[in-house]
């Protein structure tokens, strides 16, 4: 099985899924000492410590951050936001990794929406390594 990313409502019933890769390796191209402005995305990390037997959970308040993180890096990578330290042009290419630049942003995209659809319905989030 390869990444993988399921929300769920209170009674565990799958609603949606999704693959997660961007939001898994995003943070490998970021700069350690930007992780404190992206604690969601770097806890997903695939080096991270917080894999439990991997797999992590996300609440309602912490998927309302994970879309603000994702939504801050879109307007990164799209020169519409700045943080110092941060090659914005680099980290889109790396982040991409040589993917056409419409299929991921589509993937992008459908990760927000599903990441809105959560939030919206008050699901949770298992995401699997």
């Amino acid at each position: 099985m390869g990444r993988w990313m399921e929300s769920r409502d209170l009674e565990g019933k799958i609603v949606d899924e999704i693959a997660p890769n961007p939001l898994i390796y995003c943070s490998k191209y970021l700069p350690k000492s930007l992780g404190q402005e992206f604690p969601i995305i770097s806890r997903l990390d695939l080096l991270s410590e917080n894999w439990i037997d991997e797999m992590q959970e996300l609440k309602s308040d912490e998927i309302s951050s994970l879309y603000s993180e994702l939504r801050r890096l879109r307007r990164i990578s799209q020169l519409k936001e700045f943080i110092s330290g941060l090659d914005n042009k680099k980290f889109w290419e790396y982040w991409k990794d040589g993917k056409e630049e419409s299929d991921f942003n589509d993937h992008l995209d459908l990760l927000e929406e599903f990441l809105l659809n959560a939030m919206n319905s008050n699901l949770e989030l298992k995401v699997y390594l």
